[in-house]
């Protein structure tokens, strides 16, 4: 990692008064320390960002293909609960391009339930979510994953489109780091190397693979996909002339924390 950055974040010059509830009240926040690292501690629903996660799976297991039509109706039931797509409406046939290029909610929980509970969360793990990376930053999180012996399928379908499940925002982008390099998975790093007193450098951080989530093959096809999502979906901003960028919208419901369930009208958007 080049860079990482948490705001709103603190004040280098008033680290004395970091534990101050006024200094916190004035950054809007409740938090147990002053070095907090949105990236590493926070976790959150990924919401849609997760669903090339799910695809990706499907498609290694052998669940789903590129080629398979989906007829979207704009509903799909699970546990006498209904799933929508954002805008309320049916996409009619539709095949795991236009799934994950127009975000479709349905699509996703159709083929993380054809998938399965067992299989998605093999691969849902292989990715490293519900695990610490093991960066050089304190407090990091693990996540929050069902047991896929006690999920539902309204459990399973949830959690093809990024909800009911916690993740850190570091772990998106180590999974996302492996589509990107065909598959294989690294350790985040954030410190390069270490120096002794005398400025001579003692040790160098080596890059090293801990995982194969999917085979590059697999991390291929979803990478086009993303790319298109850029260039022709919901992720157009992020495209720059004469690049090559590939990306996933995301917009999760946040939590009600004392009645349970979710707010309604409040999200955490996000970008991968």
């Amino acid at each position: 990692l080049l860079a990482l950055v948490s705001y709103p974040g603190y004040d280098n010059n008033r680290l004395t008064n970091t534990m101050d509830s006024a200094y916190y009240a004035e950054l809007n926040r409740d938090l147990a320390g002053p070095l907090y690292s949105r990236s590493t501690q926070e976790r959150t629903a990924p919401g849609s960002t997760f669903k090339p996660i799910i695809a990706s799976a499907a498609l290694a297991a052998g669940k789903w293909k590129l080629d398979t039509v989906y007829n979207d109706k704009g509903a799909f039931a699970a546990n006498g609960h209904i799933i929508r797509n954002w805008n309320g409406e049916g996409y009619g046939p539709v095949r795991l391009l236009d799934i994950l290029k127009y975000s479709i909610n349905t699509g996703m929980a159709e083929i993380g339930t054809l998938t399965g509970a067992d299989i998605l969360s093999k691969y849902v793990r292989d990715y490293g979510f519900g695990s610490e990376t093991g960066i050089e930053l304190p407090g990091e999180g693990a996540g929050i994953l069902y047991n896929p012996e006690d999920m539902s399928k309204l459990d399973v379908a949830t959690m093809s489109i990024g909800q009911g499940i916690a993740v850190t925002p570091l772990q998106m982008v180590r999974a996302f780091g492996a589509l990107s390099n065909g598959g294989a998975m690294m350790k985040p790093h954030i410190i390069k190397s270490y120096s002794n007193s005398q400025g001579d450098v003692t040790s160098t951080t080596e890059t090293s693979v801990v995982g194969q989530p999917v085979p590059a093959e697999t991390a291929k096809t979803i990478v086009d996909i993303l790319e298109k999502e850029v260039s022709e979906g919901g992720g157009t901003k992020a495209m720059v002339e004469g690049y090559h960028f590939g990306g996933k919208t995301g917009t999760a419901q946040k939590l009600d924390t004392k009645h349970g369930g979710y707010l309604d009208g409040q999200y955490i958007a996000s970008f991968i």
